[in-house]
């Protein structure tokens, strides 16, 4: 604990000052490594997400096929919104992997910024 100056009656006016000042330092280091388990477990998500929307891409690729050889795979407005949003889970998949890269390794990204303003 802090070195606190002066009488038992000061100190134990002031102890829960103290004590709330510990916690808010533990809460603000307890969030920031929440913030890498929410990062770990969003991932995951996103790539059960893309692993879903690939099975339905080929399902819907398989059925066209099916249904009309001739058919041409980019006109069918069904396989262009999953591929929309492919592309948009790929997107945050690369920014969550980024955010993690830059959480755990917080030197190696700022060696590279400085390497690129020189």
């Amino acid at each position: 604990m802090e070195a606190i100056k002066g009488t038992f009656r000061y100190k134990m006016l002031h102890l829960g000052d103290i004590l709330v000042n510990k916690l808010e330092k533990s809460f603000r280091f307890l969030s920031k490594a929440n913030r890498g388990v929410v990062i770990t477990y969003d991932l995951r998500e996103l790539r059960r997400k893309r692993k879903k929307v690939l099975t339905k891409i080929g399902t819907r690729m398989a059925d066209l096929k099916t249904i009309s050889p001739d058919l041409e795979i980019f006109d069918d407005t069904d396989l262009s919104r999953l591929f929309t949003q492919l592309e948009r889970i790929e997107q945050k998949i690369e920014q969550r992997i980024d955010e993690r890269e830059r959480r755990l390794y917080p030197y190696k990204f700022q060696n590279e910024s400085f390497a690129a303003a020189a």
